[in-house]
This record gives C-alpha cells, structure tokens and sequence, in this order.
C-alpha cells in the first residue's frame, strides 16, 4: 500500500496551531516594543475579544468538542466532568471570572492581610491556592479510581494539562505580585500568555491522539473508569 502520500493529522494540526501561537507571540513583542501597543487587539493581554483570547477560545471549544466525541467512544462518566471541566474555563476565561473572586476574596479576607501583602494580591494567592488545590484533589482521584491501562492512554493528558496550571495560575501569580517594573511585567506578559497559548495548543493535540489511540485500541477495551 502506498502511504507516501498519507498525512499525520495530529502532528499536521499541532505544528498548525503551534505556529499560530508563536506568530501571536512574536507580533505582540513587535507591538510592545515597536508600535506603542496598538493595534490592541493583537496583544496577548488584550481585554475583551482580541485576536490570540479569541484563538484561545477556539482551541478550548475544539477541546470540548473532542472530549464529547471521546465519552460518545468511551461511554464514561468521567468525560462528561472533564466536558464540564473546560466549559468552565472557557467561561471563567471569557468573564474573567477568576480576577473577580480574586477581588472578592480580598474583600473577604482583608483582616488576615499577613506580610503586609496588598489586598487583592492576598485575594489573588488565596484564589490560586484554591484551584491548585482543587486540581491535586481531582489528579489524586483520577489515580485511585482509573485503572492502569487507561493510566497509559491519558497520563500525558494531565502532565499537559498541569503545565497549562502552571502558568495560567502561578505564573499569573507572580504576574499580579508585580505591580512595578515594566520590563518585568512585558516579560512576565508574555510567559504567561504565551505559555498558556502554547500548551492549550498541545492539550487539543493530547486529547487528538487520544482519540486515535481509543479507536485503535477500542476492540480491547472495557469501560474501566469509574462509576460504571
């Protein structure tokens, strides 16, 4: 059979959506340094509907749309949670929801003001302490109640999935902490969204293979995540 011809879609779509992240990136360090921030709706950081959130919510809803054809595959419970999962951080993400509950938890824990730490950075650390907290939980029961053959199939998901914590939460964490100093601020900007972008980007390539994986191997498979 002649498969010369034969294209490897996830790698075709990963190196698509890879290289429209860092084309972003790249125009957002031009727009920065060079054209006094404008067009706005190029940068990374840009409120409301610009350019690379707007690609972000894409890749969440073909992230969404993946998972909905994987619990069609799987017939498990545990994909319609991670359906949920990313419904609403497309929707914290649109609403910028997660800098409201900051903003409320400073109200609400403003008297515990240790260190002399700003309001709405204690309010900041205290909302993304929640969520990593949150995500170890979920991480912990994926592991005691998944069995270790699917472990295999989607082990590289959540290594993925960790990374894109890491810098929609930590690194947004050092990024509200630094209040002063533009240059570090730009960089921080661009670690952040950029990182964030990136990784979203391997998630929707992670949850691709996962579905080639699943139908390859969908003849030797039981349903084995919890509840049946």
């Amino acid at each position: 059979m002649n498969t010369k011809g034969k294209v490897n879609w996830p790698y075709a779509i990963l190196t698509v959506l890879l290289a429209a992240d860092v084309f972003l990136i790249f125009v957002h360090i031009l727009i920065v340094q060079f054209w006094n921030q404008k067009p706005s709706f190029f940068l990374l950081d840009a409120r409301g509907f610009g350019i690379p959130e707007s690609f972000q919510y894409l890749k969440y809803l073909g992230i969404i749309g993946l998972i909905i054809y994987l619990a069609y595959l799987k017939k498990s419970f545990f994909y319609i949670v991670l359906i949920m999962f990313f419904l609403s951080l497309l929707i914290v993400d649109i609403f910028q929801l997660h800098h409201l509950a900051s903003l409320w938890l400073s109200r609400v824990f403003v008297s515990f003001n240790l260190f002399e730490v700003e309001p709405l950075s204690a309010g900041h650390i205290i909302y993304s302490v929640i969520v990593l907290c949150f995500f170890l939980l979920l991480t912990l029961l994926y592991y005691v109640f998944v069995s270790k053959v699917s472990h295999i199939f989607f082990s590289h998901i959540f290594v993925l999935f960790w990374s894109f914590l890491f810098f929609g939460v930590v690194v947004d964490l050092l990024h509200g902490l630094f209040e002063k100093g533009q240059q570090i601020r730009m960089i921080l900007t661009i670690v952040e969204e950029g990182g964030e972008m990136l990784s979203l980007s391997l998630l929707f390539w992670g949850f691709f293979r996962l579905i080639q994986q699943s139908i390859a191997a969908e003849p030797n498979l039981k349903n084995d995540y919890l509840p049946h």
